[in-house]
Formats: structure tokens, sequence, C-alpha cells
């Protein structure tokens, strides 16, 4: 006589506990990619500021950085002056430097606002000092909010940058 094969109860229970581990680590771990995304973007919006500010000093000119929240991207210039400004070249893609967030990369993390002065135009002279829009010193120091509440700070009279939560 042929033996029916077939699962034990025992079995089916270790299989279906072995699936809801592996759910509960897969779900707890998509807020962990979330998170890890913001802190990449966060770091990135912070390092490509330094940048700008250290280029302004290195090249004796000074830079820009504009944020368009709405268009989730910000661009780096640099020049003698707004007139004659141009966008910087980015030093890894060797294209612009523009820098779109939500996606790729940066996919699920907005830039929710961008305030120096009133403004989203960041300036910086030779020195590294930090300007508003109508290239005048920073009144107040600016920031730039991400999703999740994360705030990227730049120091007014010194240009230093930060990240804050």
């Amino acid at each position: 006589m042929l033996k029916k094969a077939a699962f034990t109860t025992v079995e089916l229970i270790i299989v279906i506990v072995i699936v809801s581990i592996l759910a509960v680590v897969v779900i707890a771990g998509s807020g962990g990619i979330a998170r890890t995304r913001i802190s990449v973007t966060a770091n990135r919006v912070k390092g490509d500021i330094r940048y700008a500010r250290e280029e302004a000093c290195t090249r004796h000119m000074r830079t820009w950085v504009e944020f368009d929240a709405a268009g989730e991207t910000y661009s780096l210039y640099v020049g003698d002056d707004k007139a004659t400004r141009v966008l910087m070249t980015d030093p890894m893609t060797r294209g612009n430097y523009v820098v779109q967030l939500n996606t790729g990369d940066y996919s699920g993390v907005e830039m929710i606002s961008a305030n120096f002065d009133g403004k989203t135009t960041l300036e910086f002279d030779s020195m590294g000092t930090p300007y508003d829009w109508k290239s005048g010193p920073l009144a107040a120091d600016g920031t730039i909010t991400l999703t999740g509440g994360v705030i990227i700070v730049v120091v007014r009279g010194t240009g230093m940058v930060r990240i804050s939560k």
C-alpha cells in the first residue's frame, strides 16, 4: 500500500513562523531604507553647499546655490556677478551641476523648502561668506528642509553647514 505524502501540522506551523519572521524583517527594513535615503540626500546637499563655498574661496569668485523646492532641484553657479554667472561643472558627471531630488538614489526624499532670508538663493563670496539673493550678508541662518523634518542649516557669517533633525 502507498503512503500519501503530506505535510504535518508541525511542518506547516514552522513554515508559517519563518514566513512571518521574514515579512517582519522586510517591513521593518523598508523604514530603514527610507531613513538611509534621507540621510544620504541630506549629506549630498550639505556636501554640495560646502563644495560651492570652497570653490568660491579657491577660484576667488562668487558662487551661488539656487534651490527650487517645487521642482525638487538645486543648481550650482560660478561667476564674477549674477549677470555673467554660469552653471558649474559637476566633477563626478562632468555635466551641469544640477541635482534632482525625489528620483534615483534620492527617490522618496522631497525638498520641502529652502529659505535664505525669505528667498531660495544662497551666494558665497571669495572668502566663503554666505549672502542672500540681494548679495547682502545673511541676516539669519539659512535652511533647507527635506522629508522627515531633516533640516540642513547654513550658518550666517561663517557659511558652515550642518544637518539637524
